[in-house]
């Protein structure tokens, strides 16, 4: 999977996230992504059931701020903050990943506008399926505050798709097919031709880490009958002192589990979490093996080193967008 924040934006990032879609030999329905970025370390955070959200970091005068309240609890990664995820599973079984890709977002929608960081949260707020995501995908403008970015999403019914946003408008692949659901930092069409191209030549399978030869064993995995596992397939796109955690979701039993650069695969779920909205929402940090209050501070500093190097006024919008997100409100509304 992509970052949120490039330091480059090409079609073959120096930051190769990757994100795949496997149902195992026991119908397991499992989805999977590398987040590569050049800090170490995450943190995993629960976003309730009725909370009132906003896209509040659109500038005053460019935008009208969408307004929602969340249907469901999910789990999201970052290194950013809460509600700025790069990747999350909600209770209902949807899961999805952020890959930075070339994109044009839409200006408006009929719903208002959206910042690119909240998208995808957005989706997990409100939606069960995939189909739900689709029917909705044109329905926000979206400022960008730092990356071009596109989407994979999948559902505990065996469906998945690419999202992303080509001259304003949403470019959907949508497929029960595993073989067609993959992604990493190439726009969808393009990567697969090349797939295509490449199966039908006499040339190696590509090795090293650009975007293309990434999606190429991707695909050449998917198809091939002796499956690896989804693990083994992960590793081999990642990229070693880059590959700051990959994770598996289950979607069949809304949980996940990560592993940190150099650790053990370590399962989270929703057990024993209060999931209704509160104040005193938890947070996991990646290798600690437990939840623990929520504590600001650590959350900035994490913030701090995953944005060296970032231009300041990025740097100073991401702080910014965790401090809002710290502001919890609670709404017995189903929506604004």
């Amino acid at each position: 999977m992509a970052v949120i924040i490039a330091f480059v934006q090409t079609m073959d990032s120096a930051y190769p996230c990757s994100a795949i879609y496997r149902k195992t030999a026991s119908d397991k329905l499992q989805m999977g992504a590398n987040f590569d970025w050049n800090t170490r370390g995450g943190i995993a955070f629960l976003s309730p059931r009725q909370q009132a959200k906003s896209a509040r970091m659109i500038v005053v005068g460019k935008g009208r701020p969408a307004k929602w309240v969340s249907r469901y609890a999910s789990l999201t990664l970052s290194q950013f903050g809460r509600d700025y995820p790069m990747q999350g599973v909600n209770e209902a079984g949807l899961a999805g990943a952020v890959l930075m890709a070339p994109a044009q977002y839409p200006a408006t929608g009929p719903k208002g506008d959206i910042t690119e960081n909240l998208w995808l949260q957005y989706q997990l707020d409100r939606f069960t399926t995939v189909s739900e995501v689709v029917l909705h995908a044109a329905d926000f403008g979206i400022h960008k505050i730092s990356a071009d970015l596109h989407w994979i999403l999948c559902d505990k019914t065996g469906e998945c798709a690419a999202i992303e946003f080509i001259d304003g408008r949403p470019h959907i692949y949508k497929s029960r097919d595993e073989r067609h659901n993959i992604l990493t930092n190439s726009p969808y069409a393009p990567a697969w031709q090349s797939y295509l191209d490449w199966s039908s030549s006499s040339r190696p399978l590509p090795q090293g880490y650009q975007s293309l030869a990434r999606f190429i064993r991707l695909a050449f995995s998917q198809s091939n009958p002796n499956l690896k596992t989804i693990e083994d397939t992960l590793d081999d796109v990642a990229l070693a002192g880059f590959t700051a955690w990959q994770t598996v979701f289950d979607l069949s039993t809304q949980s996940l589990k990560v592993r940190v650069e150099g650790g053990s695969w370590e399962g989270i779920t929703f057990d024993f979490l209060n999931l209704n909205c509160s104040e005193n929402l938890p947070l996991y940090e990646l290798g600690s093996g437990l939840w623990t209050p929520y504590d600001g501070s650590l959350v900035e500093n994490l913030i701090q080193r995953a944005t060296l190097g970032v231009p300041k006024e990025e740097a100073s919008l991401i702080i910014e967008a965790k401090r809002l997100s710290e502001t919890i409100s609670c709404s017995d509304s189903e929506s604004h």
